[in-house]
């Protein structure tokens, strides 16, 4: 589980690598400039679902997986990978942005 600030731990990263192996067809192609080179981002971001009041609005966390190359970037449901548990407490959320 990401620190406080959202900082990836080497669980985390080891999670997130077992995932993208089980889940990407060799190679990934990057989109943009037809690479096939990817890092994890090493923090967790939350991302706001649209509200008047953005205090008080979930968020959803995503992990990032960019390329080393162009910096394209593919984010990800952190909850449905199993880095972030459903249940976390709020004030156990990373403040990551």
């Amino acid at each position: 589980m990401p620190d406080e600030d959202g900082r990836l731990t080497d669980e985390d990263n080891g999670l997130i690598e077992r995932w993208w192996a089980q889940h990407s067809k060799d190679p990934v192609i990057c989109p943009v400039c037809k690479t096939s080179g990817w890092k994890i981002a090493g923090h967790l971001v939350n991302i706001q679902t649209y509200a008047a009041d953005v205090g008080n609005t979930p968020t959803h966390p995503h992990i990032i997986i960019s390329c080393k190359f162009c910096a394209h970037s593919l984010f990800f449901n952190a909850v449905q990978i199993g880095v972030v548990a459903v249940d976390m407490p709020s004030d156990r959320q990373p403040n990551a942005a």
